[in-house]
């Protein structure tokens, strides 16, 4: 799970909005562009999760890996589509 937290939290940099850091990290895991129907079925994953998430702060504090300024609901749903993405068989056959 490190991996995928630290691979969300370079996500978030790359800005505010959840579809830009949703696009922009599968860009840089797979060295390609997303398309729409891949894009739409992460941020999915991401209101999935983050529903899941809302409220539930063991949870978070266990995706996230504990108390710090990235322990927060959105960070914890992101960290679950970073995982998905680092999972994909793109990503996992790139050269």
């Amino acid at each position: 799970r490190s991996a995928a937290r630290n691979f969300a939290y370079r996500m978030q940099s790359t800005g505010s909005d959840v579809k830009t850091q949703i696009s922009k990290g599968f860009t840089m895991a797979t060295y390609q562009q997303i398309t729409g129907k891949s894009l739409n079925a992460l941020v999915n994953l991401y209101n999935n999760a983050l529903s899941q998430f809302k409220g539930n702060d063991d949870k978070i504090c266990e995706m996230t890996g504990g108390v710090s300024k990235h322990t927060n609901a959105e960070t914890a749903a992101l960290i679950v589509v970073a995982n998905a993405m680092l999972n994909l068989d793109e990503v996992v056959t790139k050269n």
